[in-house]
C-alpha cells in the first residue's frame, strides 16, 4: 500500500475518483460472481491513468517542513505513556502521517501548526 500523498500512486490522481470501483465491478462481474466471489481471480487489474500534463505540486511548503516535525514529536513525547500501551508501531504511523498533515494543514492556511498536530495527535 501507498500512502496516498506518494506522487507515484497512480490511484491518488485517478480522474474517476473512487467511483471506478462500482463502474469496474458493474461492467466486469456479474451479480452471481460479486456475490459469491468465484471467479474473481480472472478479473482485469484496474490501472488508472493521471490526466495528460499532470504536475504534482507538493502542499507541504518546505519552509515548514522541520517546523512540523518537531512539533508533532514534542505531541508524541507527550503520549509516551499511551504509545507504550498501544505499542510503538501505532505512535511511529500517527508521527508520520503529523507530520505530513500539520505541515500541509499550516502551508494551506488551514489551520495554525499548534491546532493542526494537536488535532492529529491528541483528538
Amino acid at each position: 500500500i501507498d500512502p496516498v500523498w506518494n506522487p507515484s500512486n497512480p490511484n491518488l490522481y485517478d480522474q474517476n475518483g473512487w467511483t471506478w470501483s462500482n463502474t469496474y465491478t458493474d461492467a466486469t462481474c456479474d451479480r452471481t460472481r460479486r456475490r459469491n466471489l468465484q471467479g474473481a481471480d480472472d478479473l482485469a487489474e484496474y490501472i488508472p491513468v493521471p490526466p495528460e500534463n499532470f504536475t504534482f505540486v507538493d502542499p507541504c511548503d518546505s519552509a515548514v517542513v522541520a517546523d512540523a516535525e518537531t512539533a508533532c514529536q514534542t505531541a508524541r513525547d507527550a503520549l509516551s505513556a499511551c504509545c507504550d500501551m498501544v505499542g510503538t508501531a501505532t505512535c511511529d504511523i500517527l508521527q508520520t502521517n503529523c507530520n505530513y498533515d500539520a505541515c500541509v494543514a499550516f502551508s494551506q492556511g488551514l489551520s495554525t501548526l499548534a491546532e493542526a498536530v494537536t488535532g492529529l495527535m491528541d483528538e
